[in-house]
């Protein structure tokens, strides 16, 4: 009988998690551009003076991220110019999201 109302009584206390760490990108934002800059229409040689390695398309380098890791990714190279052209941030945003067949988490926000 004691232990129930123990059992009962500890699962009436709230559980107290830390917040969720903010979303960082996993990746390099330079080598992220050089590699998905022919998505958005821009050359290679345009892109830091650096050439797309072969075999490696956009996708394939986001390859493993989730969702939210992925718009923070291209959100954090728009915002860093690491495409070295002007780019319509949200425009561009969706662009690179729908060509890795990824999702823009609901309520996600690039802010400029």
């Amino acid at each position: 009988m004691f232990f129930m109302t123990q059992v009962s009584s500890a699962a009436n206390i709230p559980l107290l998690l830390p917040p969720p760490a903010p979303a960082a990108c996993p990746k390099n934002a330079l080598k992220l551009s050089v590699v998905c800059a022919n998505v958005l229409g821009i050359p290679v040689r345009q892109v830091g003076g650096m050439v797309a390695p072969q075999g490696k398309p956009c996708c394939k380098f986001i390859e493993g991220l989730v969702d939210i890791e992925v718009a923070v990714c291209f959100c954090t190279a728009i915002k860093a110019n690491a495409f070295g052209a002007k780019l319509s941030l949200p425009v561009s945003l969706v662009m690179l999201i729908n060509h890795c067949q990824k999702q823009l988490p609901p309520g996600f926000r690039c802010e400029t």
